[in-house]
C-alpha cells in the first residue's frame, strides 16, 4: 500500500531543458543528432539521482564525450568555445600557460621552430590583434569608411541572427558585399570588430587541429584550384630566423623561445596569405565522412574573402553553394589545404 503524505511529501526542485538536436542547412550534422534532455538538480543530490538513472538505462558521459558529440553536431561547446566570455578567456589563458610550459620542457632539438614556419601564436588565438588588424585594413581600403567610425572597443562573437543570415546570403552569392554595406550599415558599425563562427569542410585531403590558421586564398590559388582538382593548396615559404647562427647556442635558444611565446601586435600580414581566423576544434566527422573543423573568422575578413571570390568568377571545385574557399594551415606545417567554409548559425552551446 502506497503511503500518501500529502502536503508533507518531500519535493526536490529540478529543471528539465529539452535539447532537440541540431541540423544546420542540410547538414553540417545529422537531423536530431545529440537530441535529449538536460537535467539540473540542486547541489548535493548528484548521487541519489545518478544511481537510479544509470540503473534505468541512462548512459554515462564525461566532458570528452560531450566535446565529441558537439564536434559531430557542428556545435560550439561552452564556455571553452566562446572566446569573448569571461569563462572562455580564463580557460584559454590556462590552456595557453600549460601548452607553453610543455613546449619549454622539450629538449631544444625537439621543439618545432615556429619562427621558420611563420606561426605567430601556436598556443592561443590572438583575437584582439586580429580584429584590430582587419579594422585598420578596412579603414584604408573600404569605400565606406563611415561604417568604421564607431567601432567597438573589443572583439566579440556575433550572435545577431539577422546579421548571420545576411552573411550566409553573402556566402551563397544571393547578395553582394556592396549591397550588404548599403543595406546594413548600422549592423556593420556595431559588429565591425566581430568574429563569426564558421564550419570548415575539407574536400581534397587535409585536416585541422586547435589553433590552425584560416587564411585567404590569393587569386592565383583560386585559378589553380578551378583548373586542377588535385591541387591541395599553396606552400608557405619558410621564414627567416633572425637568431639562427648569429648568437651562442644557449642564448639563441632563449631568444627563439621568447619570440615564439610573446604577444604580437600585428598578425594578419605576417605570412604570404592574409589571416582570417583560427580553428577552435577539428577532427574527422563520421556523419560527413570527411575532416571538419569549427572556428572563428573576422567579419571584415569574411567580407573581403567574399569580394575576392566573386571577382574571380568561381571558387574551389567541389565546394558547396553556401561555402567560400578558404586555406587552412597547421601551426607546425608550411602546407595550406583548401576547404569550404560556411557560417554556423547561432545556437545555444551544449
Amino acid at each position: 500500500m502506497e503511503l500518501d503524505l500529502g502536503a508533507d511529501e518531500a519535493k526536490i526542485p529540478v529543471v528539465l531543458i529539452r535539447n532537440a538536436g541540431y541540423n544546420s542547412q542540410e547538414a553540417h550534422s545529422k537531423a536530431d543528432y545529440g537530441a535529449g534532455w538536460d537535467l539540473i538538480i540542486p547541489a548535493g543530490w548528484a548521487m541519489p539521482f545518478w544511481i537510479p538513472l544509470v540503473y534505468n538505462g541512462a548512459r554515462v558521459a564525461g566532458l570528452q564525450e560531450m566535446a565529441t558529440v558537439a564536434r559531430h553536431r557542428a556545435a560550439l561547446l561552452g564556455p571553452a568555445d566562446l572566446p569573448d566570455s569571461a569563462a572562455g578567456n580564463v580557460i584559454a589563458m590556462s590552456r595557453r600557460h600549460d601548452l607553453e610550459g610543455k613546449f619549454q620542457r622539450y629538449p631544444p632539438d625537439k621543439r618545432p621552430n615556429f619562427i621558420k614556419m611563420g606561426t605567430l601564436s601556436p598556443f592561443h588565438s590572438p583575437w584582439p590583434a586580429l580584429t584590430q588588424d582587419w579594422l585598420d585594413i578596412a579603414k584604408f581600403t573600404d569605400k565606406s569608411p563611415a561604417l568604421l567610425e564607431s567601432a567597438p572597443a573589443d572583439f566579440h562573437v556575433i550572435r545577431n541572427l539577422r546579421l548571420l543570415t545576411v552573411i550566409q546570403n553573402l556566402l551563397s552569392g544571393s547578395i553582394t558585399t556592396e549591397k550588404l554595406v548599403a543595406d546594413h550599415s548600422v549592423l556593420l558599425q556595431t559588429h565591425s570588430r566581430g568574429i563569426v563562427a564558421v564550419h570548415v569542410l575539407f574536400h581534397a585531403g587535409g585536416s585541422a587541429e586547435d589553433f590552425s590558421m584560416l587564411a585567404m586564398p590569393a587569386t592565383e590559388d583560386l585559378e589553380k584550384a578551378a583548373l586542377d582538382k588535385h591541387f591541395k593548396g599553396p606552400v608557405e615559404p619558410p621564414h627567416k630566423d633572425p637568431f639562427r647562427k648569429t648568437q651562442p647556442p644557449k642564448q639563441r635558444r632563449k631568444l627563439q623561445v621568447d619570440m615564439i611565446l610573446s604577444d604580437k601586435d600585428s598578425v594578419v600580414d605576417h605570412c604570404s596569405r592574409k589571416l582570417l581566423g583560427y580553428v577552435v576544434k577539428g577532427g574527422y566527422s563520421f556523419i560527413r565522412g570527411a575532416e571538419t573543423a569549427m572556428g572563428f573568422c573576422t567579419l571584415l575578413g569574411l567580407m573581403q574573402l567574399a569580394r575576392i571570390t566573386a571577382a574571380s568568377g568561381g571558387g574551389l571545385g567541389g565546394a558547396t553553394r553556401d561555402a567560400l574557399p578558404v586555406l587552412v594551415r597547421h601551426p607546425h606545417s608550411l602546407q595550406y589545404h583548401f576547404a569550404g567554409m560556411s557560417v554556423l548559425p547561432y545556437s545555444p552551446c551544449l
